[in-house]
């Protein structure tokens, strides 16, 4: 008999673990031919999470293990995909008439058969969820597609102006993106949920901008007088605004998903990826919107906002969320954090202190390994503070 099973048995005769907890654990430890077997807390995880293995692992993090023929089945469907695509474009050349009515019923068909094939994995094991997961993540792309050319129909195409075909679009996307994450709870319908949000956040903000500062055809901006001649810099900070209200409100769906941890261990991977999403999609925001350029006067162009401004508001905005990441044991927003912290240092770098193309260089690569260093020291301060405990996006 193997040391690791000797041990399972006196855990179970000492009443540390129950009977279920240690024949799974027997049976893992048959599995490895002799590898020595997971600690118990990490072994009862893994166990419970389908994997098989560490759930911390890269590997792991989308489930089991990726096999020979599961990479072959996700290659052929995407060759046959674009065949589909291929053959859509071929016969609805531009200049058809009915373009738009065959691209829609065309991408429309894909996603149909794509949910089915979806529907089909959803039952088995982890690695056909896997395989669900991607295919439903395929069915809102598609269906966002479809809408995008519905939206060009000669019927829609006269009522629908500015940015309200954008607006419809990512609806669309929403609506099945929500409708899939509910039907198979998932890292990767997670993932589209929370792209699609962040897709219907952007159009509704292009909306708002279009309404109360409007461009004409000739490029120039034209003031709307029934809201004021609103100034550029108060765009630029309306929209920095916006995007922490679009992270904050992801980062509420990562704490609801972090909620369900205990009783499913699938939904800490579904926090840990919200939560870096949402980290992502407020740097991000918040950086296009204060780095803009455009006209400021007098027949100039540059940035509308000092770039010294735009790079402390996002340094500061890094701080919040490695603050965040020691508040909520969550490694995600460290991530998030030293992206915007790159960001913001990259774009002073460029601004004052680069003279020339290696002089920038090397001040990029000295940045970078500033902040992989500090990245480091504060992963170990996190783990050495949360006793040991590990996070699902700990080696993404």
């Amino acid at each position: 008999m193997s040391e690791p099973i000797v041990h399972i048995n006196e855990w179970e005769a000492a009443g540390l673990i129950d009977a279920p907890l240690a024949e799974q654990l027997r049976q893992a430890v048959a599995g490895t031919s002799g590898e020595t077997g997971l600690p118990v807390p990490e072994a009862g995880i893994a166990i419970a999470d389908g994997t098989g293995k560490d759930p911390t692992s890269a590997g792991s993090f989308f489930g089991p293990s990726v096999t020979i023929g599961e990479v072959f089945g996700y290659l052929g469907a995407a060759f046959l995909l674009g065949a589909w695509i291929a053959f859509l474009g071929n016969v609805a050349q531009p200049g058809n008439a009915n373009r738009e009515a065959v691209l829609t019923s065309g991408l429309t068909l894909a996603a149909l058969v794509l949910f089915g094939l979806g529907v089909f994995l959803a039952g088995g094991d982890g690695g056909r969820r896997r395989g669900a997961g991607i295919a439903f993540v395929m069915t809102t792309t598609l269906a966002a597609g479809a809408a995008a050319f519905f939206v060009q129909l000669d019927v829609l195409i006269n009522r629908l102006q500015g940015q309200a075909p954008g607006i419809l679009i990512t609806i669309v996307a929403v609506a099945v993106a929500a409708g899939l994450r509910r039907l198979l709870p998932a890292v990767t319908t997670q993932f589209g949920l929370i792209a699609a949000l962040a897709g219907l956040a952007g159009a509704i903000l292009a909306w708002f901008q279009e309404l109360v500062y409007p461009v004409s055809s000739f490029g120039a901006p034209t003031l709307n007088l029934t809201f004021g001649p609103p100034e550029p810099v108060g765009l630029l900070l309306a929209a920095a605004a916006w995007w922490l209200l679009v992270g904050l409100g992801l980062g509420i769906l990562g704490m609801v998903e972090a909620r369900h941890a205990q009783a499913d261990p699938a939904a800490a991977r579904r926090a840990a990826i919200t939560r870096f999403w949402a980290g992502l999609v407020t740097v991000a925001g918040v950086a296009s919107a204060l780095t803009q350029t455009g006209s400021t006067g007098g027949g100039s162009y540059g940035r509308l906002l000092e770039p010294w401004i735009a790079d402390l508001a996002i340094l500061g905005l890094a701080a919040v969320l490695v603050g965040l990441a020691f508040r909520h044991d969550s490694n995600a927003f460290i991530l998030s954090g030293a992206i915007g912290l790159i960001v913001a240092l990259t774009d002073f770098n460029f601004s004052y202190l680069a003279q020339s193309t290696y002089i920038g260089l090397l001040i990029e690569g000295a940045i970078l390994l500033a902040v992989g260093f500090a990245g480091d020291r504060l992963r170990r301060r996190f783990d050495r503070s949360r006793g040991g405990r590990r996070d699902p996006l700990e080696n993404p």
